[in-house]
């Protein structure tokens, strides 16, 4: 934020006012910004926040109870649609059918979140090939109910486990849309109904497995049976 001098101090022969002046006096105006206002102005530059999400919803569920169908993949025998909704019956990653790539997003509307649920899970840049498994690798932004916290995990396949990043404070409450991208620098942001509620910076062994990688996106819920949810979406981003 700063100041606009345009001299607006300046008499008021030399103004941008032209009415009840002479001829000699109007022949001193000039058409541009000096002393045009009675006050300095403000010129305040404006950091507006980054929209999310930019991908369109991949599934609403709003058809029969039963199976979630031939769009996924993975462990899908532990989510059964029920009332327009998916309802969390067992443990068990899924994913999406397509893969997207170096950066992407995923969301998903918590209908009902756990409140004990150990793991509410979004798996973005899950490796694997035609057949996702994020033992090939993947990241994973969870969030722990019991503690309201939102953790960021790596798996590469070069390590065999799991790495955990800063726990972020962050409390997620039924209905809430809880999403995150993850980007070709690095970075992996984390959105609470279209609004950034974190950031981790990936670190060097990490970046060097999945700044390059595209993968598939999918859930994970672990001891979260009173879970539901609806309206998964994701894909491609333009980073902002």
């Amino acid at each position: 934020m700063t100041d606009w001098h345009i001299n607006s101090d300046e008499p008021d022969l030399i103004d941008y006012e032209t009415s009840f002046k002479l001829p000699q006096q109007d022949a001193i105006y000039a058409p541009d910004a000096y002393r045009s206002s009675d006050h300095d102005p403000v010129i305040v530059g404006l950091e507006l926040d980054t929209v999310f999400p930019t991908t369109g919803i991949l599934d609403n569920f709003n058809r029969a109870n039963g199976g979630l169908g031939s769009n996924w993949k993975g462990t899908t025998s532990a989510y059964r649609i029920v009332g327009n909704q998916v309802d969390v019956r067992n443990n068990g990653p899924i994913y999406w059918k397509n893969s997207f790539g170096v950066d992407q997003e995923v969301y998903v509307t918590l209908t009902n979140v756990a409140p004990t649920g150990w793991e509410q899970d979004l798996l973005l840049k899950v490796q694997g090939g035609a057949n996702p498994n994020w033992g090939a690798g993947a990241i994973e932004v969870f969030y722990d109910a019991a503690n309201n916290t939102v953790l960021v995990a790596t798996f590469r396949p070069d390590t065999l486990t799991w790495y955990e990043y800063t726990a972020i404070p962050v409390t997620l409450s039924n209905g809430d849309q809880f999403g995150a991208q993850a980007l070709s620098n690095g970075d992996v942001i984390i959105y609470r109904n279209g609004f950034i509620v974190g950031k981790v910076t990936l670190n060097a062994a990490d970046q060097a497995f999945f700044n390059s990688k595209g993968g598939y996106i999918g859930l994970w819920f672990i001891n979260a049976g009173a879970a539901f949810f609806d309206d998964f979406g994701g894909g491609n981003v333009v980073p902002q």
